[in-house]
């Protein structure tokens, strides 16, 4: 599943017809699913994030299919679980700031010591 997922994300990225695509193929669901399926897998976590981000980036349709189905939550959850797995802190911090873009502007406030 994680070389699916990684094979997604290389797709859609920089793709929006692509991106609509796997959004009207059910794609996104799969991932989702997958998620809650395979939560123990690290691996899986992190190329299923990459791949949602890359698939909600620019495409109003498909966020609104991710928030649907609680993508956030599930990033979220990975995250927690897999604390040791940079590369799923980098994916899934990237997908919550696409899906939740008020993220960055908290983010560089506290930065910036405000």
């Amino acid at each position: 599943l994680a070389l699916a997922c990684s094979a997604v994300q290389s797709l859609a990225c920089e793709n929006e017809e692509g991106r609509t695509q796997f959004g009207d193929a059910g794609v996104i669901e799969l991932i989702c699913t997958a998620m809650k399926m395979h939560s123990k897998e690290a691996d899986m976590q992190t190329y299923a994030c990459a791949a949602l981000q890359s698939l909600v980036v620019s495409h109003e349709n498909n966020t609104k299919e991710v928030n649907r189905l609680s993508g956030a939550s599930l990033a979220e959850a990975a995250i927690v679980r897999h604390t040791e797995n940079t590369r799923l802190q980098e994916f899934g911090g990237m997908l919550l700031d696409t899906l939740q873009p008020w993220r960055i502007k908290a983010r560089e406030q506290r930065q910036q010591g405000g």
